[in-house]
């Protein structure tokens, strides 16, 4: 409401400034761009009849539904998901009117709301990522306001290496894999020295369910079956091709794939992400860095989508315990390394232990016992946050500029001759901690330069705490904005998170929409894009802090944070932490490293403004393949677009 901002304003600009009875505040929307700044606005997506087909075994008392990332589709709120009907053996249909064409979604299985006699309480998604509607963008299509989303079947792609091998097969427990006889195996197309791949189409009720192993003419893989985890693998839409989507499982004969991904866009042509640290397949921090590749886009773990640097390797037979890293650009003359503290693992896991693990996973695993067991197919390892060495930020008009981190005197001068007039904060202790940051000789240096700061902690990666706290962050930009135009200077403030790629920019949008005239949040992050190219932030998050529901999502769809509560008043209460998933349209992997911290205990310096201290919760620590959780009671279900209002504040 548009009183709470302006009563989060009047508390912060008080703290900041302290009481006055001569000084005047006016917080409005009054200002605007020029016309020729403004970004051109986004088409509204054109309404389609969608129906919905899926193959899925379940129990007597559930049904199969859909959810999405629109109103007919229930919010992603999966207790206004649209049930599907029945119409043959595990075979679910069911037709939606009103799906805008850019619509995500995902099928859930969950309690039969119709049948109440039935015993089972299963409840889980299908798969762990969101779809797209591959249909609504097949030749032909394009004009149709009636299709048919068919997902019955999944491509999915066996890819396996193995030196000096001449020919491959995959076999399995399924029919079209050969059920187990060789003679019946499918054969693999060469590529390369020791490549082999194939596509596969997966019955979508078997698609987390089959068991496979690789077969070289010769010998089948030794030990335990590979058990499909196809359903945690983000489908690829590769080469541009928005009509169809592929599943990758890469593998290494009897062995465990080591994957690690980081996204950091790059300027030049010539510049490519790598890795350097103490495990031998990064070079021993001596010799060559492991180098990386664009991979195909993928869902950030800010929620939307974008282009990762990806890098694989055999693991070794052994387990590789503390293992140190940096990321670097390599610009073929030199390697630019990231400022961070060395990222640490504390194992990745070998041949050995992934042999016979308990259960599918991308993570550190949890060995099977006796008899039973699977082979582990890869390890994944999901980063996010390169920070260059020298403070690089971007301008952001009319009175913004967004960026990572200050950390010493250099970088303060740097800000001061820039015109910065104030410091936004919303690094958290545990960012100060890891990152030998002195927040009490920061707080001095800007001080003794006439800079004003004020600190929102939102911990990183947290869609839910971001959306409830965004918005206290973008009063307190205003607030500072209005203090430099009290003092007759040209405000300038300088945002700043950890690497100034999702948090930072989210409060930029949420402030540009809720003081500046004219934008709407998809406007808003147009605009912010345009100024800093790097920029990723959690457009859902921002859309439920804001409650703007009639704005156009950005093409990029990412995966929405949080659900709706079913009161307003939810919104004032403190996040409950039990449900453990990211976010309700799939979880993110999380990477299982964390930064060495080069400093010991707490003591960071108070800050000068503390946000939300009684309701916001601890940070949950960054477990090796956790997911820290967001609950469907974040927030309240009262939408409205806020209103341009003018207030002036008098003490």
């Amino acid at each position: 409401r548009p009183e709470d901002f302006l009563q989060e304003c009047m508390q912060i600009d008080e703290r900041l400034n302290g009481p006055s009875m001569a000084r005047t505040r006016s917080f409005s929307r009054a200002r605007s761009l020029p016309r020729e700044q403004m970004p051109a606005p986004s088409p509204e997506p054109d309404s389609l009849t969608v129906t919905f087909t899926r193959r899925s075994a379940v129990k007597f008392g559930s049904a199969l539904y859909v959810t999405g990332d629109c109103a007919v589709l229930g919010e992603t709120d999966k207790h206004q998901a649209v049930r599907m009907e029945c119409v043959g053996e595990n075979l679910w249909s069911v037709s939606v009117e009103g799906v805008p064409r850019n619509a995500r979604y995902r099928y859930i299985v969950k309690r039969d709301d119709r049948n109440t006699d039935g015993d089972a309480h299963e409840e889980y998604y299908d798969t762990e990522h969101a779809l797209k509607l591959t249909a609504a963008n097949m030749p032909g299509q394009q004009l149709k306001r009636e299709i048919e989303q068919d997902d019955t079947f999944h491509n999915v792609r066996f890819l396996v290496s193995k030196e000096g091998a001449q020919k491959m097969f995959v076999t399995g427990n399924l029919e079209f894999l050969g059920s187990w006889n060789t003679k019946h195996a499918v054969p693999m197309d060469k590529f390369g020295s020791n490549l082999f791949t194939k596509v596969v189409k997966v019955p979508s009720d078997k698609l987390a369910a089959f068991e496979y192993k690789f077969f070289d003419g010769r010998s089948v893989e030794k030990g335990f079956n590979r058990r499909s985890d196809a359903h945690m693998v983000e489908p690829q839409q590769e080469g541009g091709d928005l009509s169809s989507r592929v599943i990758t499982l890469q593998s290494v004969w009897e062995g465990l794939l080591v994957r690690f991904i980081i996204y950091h866009p790059l300027n030049e042509a010539d510049e490519t992400m790598a890795i350097s640290g103490s495990h031998r397949r990064m070079g021993s921090w001596h010799g060559k860095p492991l180098t990386m590749g664009l991979g195909d886009p993928r869902t950030l773990l800010t929620g939307v989508d974008g282009r990762c640097w990806e890098a694989t390797f055999p693991a070794d037979d052994g387990d590789v315990e503390n293992v140190q890293y940096r990321y670097c650009i390599l610009n073929g003359k030199s390697a630019i390394f990231e400022r961070e503290p060395n990222r640490v693992i504390p194992c990745i896991p070998g041949n050995k232990r992934t042999a016979q693990v308990g259960y599918s996973t991308l993570s550190f695993p949890q060995t099977g016992q006796g008899r039973t067991g699977y082979r582990q197919r890869e390890f994944l390892v999901y980063d996010g946050n390169f920070v260059p060495p020298n403070l690089s930020f971007n301008d952001v008009p009319p009175f913004l500029a967004i960026g990572p981190y200050p950390q010493t005197e250099v970088d303060v001068k740097a800000m001061v001759a820039a015109g910065v007039t104030g410091v936004l904060n919303v690094q958290t202790d545990v960012d100060h901690n890891s990152r030998m940051i002195d927040w009490n000789m920061m707080e001095k240096l800007y001080k003794e330069n006439g800079i004003q700061v004020v600190r929102v902690p939102i911990e990183d990666f947290n869609g839910e705490e971001l959306a409830r706290l965004v918005k206290k962050a973008a009063c307190a930009v205003e607030v500072l904005v209005q203090s430099a135009n009290t003092k007759g200077l040209t405000p300038k403030v300088y945002i700043h998170c950890t690497a100034g790629m999702g948090r930072a920019p989210a409060v930029a949008c949420v402030w540009m929409v809720m003081f500046m005239e004219g934008f709407t949040l998809d406007a808003a992050l147009k605009h912010v894009k345009h100024h800093r190219s790097v920029a990723a932030p959690n457009w859902y998050s921002m859309e439920q802090a804001l409650k703007v529901r009639n704005t156009t999502p950005p093409p990029s769809w990412g995966v929405r944070a949080l659900a709706a509560a079913k009161s307003a008043e939810s919104a004032c209460k403190p996040a409950p932490r039990s449900e453990k998933l990211r976010h309700p349209l799939g979880q993110a992997s999380v990477s299982s490293a964390t930064h060495t911290p080069h400093t010991q205990g707490g003591g960071v310096g108070c800050a000068l403004v503390e946000a939300c201290e009684s309701t916001m919760p601890s940070c949950a620590p960054m477990l090796p393949g956790a997911c820290r959780g967001v609950s469907d009671s974040a927030f309240g279900s009262g939408w409205s677009e806020p209103v341009p209002v003018a207030v002036t504040l008098m003490y």
